[in-house]
């Protein structure tokens, strides 16, 4: 006897480029993406943006401009690119360099340094630090103040709050010791602390040791820490001092979505994870231009 089966749906190319852009949207690091096809590969723009590190912030911050014009407005959540600023009126311009008076109980005073607008939308404005931070540790300790403070009531350490960690990916190999050495990845990284994945589960308790993680990366230092937690085969690190770790660490957490070898591996790993078979080019872009009624506006993508 013949059974009859239903006819396999094939996916068109608009759908698969639907698909792709929809799984970078979900991604904690794109604010928004688009797709389209292109032969028989994907092309993919992203906007590096939402969840990169941002951290809940609260406190009072006036932009001055150039012609000493003040907007005044609160902080909504600061990250290792800037912050972002709910204004009383209207924000500054687009592109307009400013001065950045914060005054939080977090800071313990009042922090003036430079930044450009990046983006406005309504009253909000998001405003990018112009490196004028002494050095890599001055930008750490100016956003750990604010972690510190979201992570103040939980019993967690500031290492353990993935949702306050810019999630940055990367191939990575763990010293366990007699045990030998076991691939993994990162899952939430930062200056201070990462959590690491590995393949296999560990059969050793590894709590309150110490073990050395060495990122897939050419050039990166070794990172030297002590296992807070582990469940699983998750083991979070709390990282020992090191001048040249955290300086690296600070410059890949703040560059981990933008488009670098690292920005492109990580995404192109999520997209994998979410089903995107079809080979994809992707391009960071600073917005995805629209229309009107809010649909991409192809014509205006860059194509180089």
């Amino acid at each position: 006897m013949t059974v009859a089966s239903e006819p396999i749906q094939s996916v068109t190319a608009s759908e698969s480029a639907e698909h792709c852009a929809r799984a970078l949207r979900a991604h904690p690091a794109v604010a928004d993406a688009c797709a389209e096809p292109d032969g028989s590969r994907l092309r993919a723009w992203f906007v590096p943006d939402r969840g990169r590190g941002r951290v809940p912030a609260r406190g009072a911050c006036t932009l001055v401009d150039e012609n000493g014009v003040e907007y005044g407005g609160a902080l909504v959540d600061v990250s290792y690119d800037g912050v972002r600023v709910r204004c009383a009126d209207a924000p500054p311009e687009v592109g307009a360099v400013v001065q950045m008076v914060i005054e939080s109980e977090v800071l313990g005073g009042i922090d003036g340094r430079l930044g450009r607008v990046r983006w406005r939308r309504g009253h909000e404005t998001g405003v990018a630090f112009e490196g004028n931070f002494d050095d890599a540790h001055g930008l750490v300790r100016f956003v750990q103040a604010f972690i510190d403070a979201a992570c103040g009531a939980s019993s967690e350490s500031p290492a353990l709050s993935p949702q306050l960690r810019a999630r940055c990916e990367v191939a990575c190999t763990v010293d366990l010791g007699s045990a030998g050495a076991c691939a993994g990845r990162t899952v939430d990284l930062s200056a201070s602390g990462l959590q690491v994945e590995l393949a296999l589960v560990p059969t050793v308790d590894w709590r309150d040791q110490k073990l050395v993680v060495q990122l897939a990366i050419p050039g990166a230092p070794p990172l030297r820490g002590s296992v807070v937690r582990q469940a699983g085969n998750r083991l979070a690190l709390s990282l020992a001092p090191d001048d040249v770790a955290a300086r690296f660490l600070t410059e890949l957490v703040a560059a981990s979505v933008r488009d670098t070898a690292v920005a492109r591996t990580t995404l192109l790993a999520w997209l994998r994870a979410q089903g995107v078979n079809t080979p994809v080019s992707l391009h960071a872009v600073e917005s995805i231009p629209r229309d009107a009624q809010g649909m991409v506006d192809a014509r205006a993508l860059p194509r180089t």
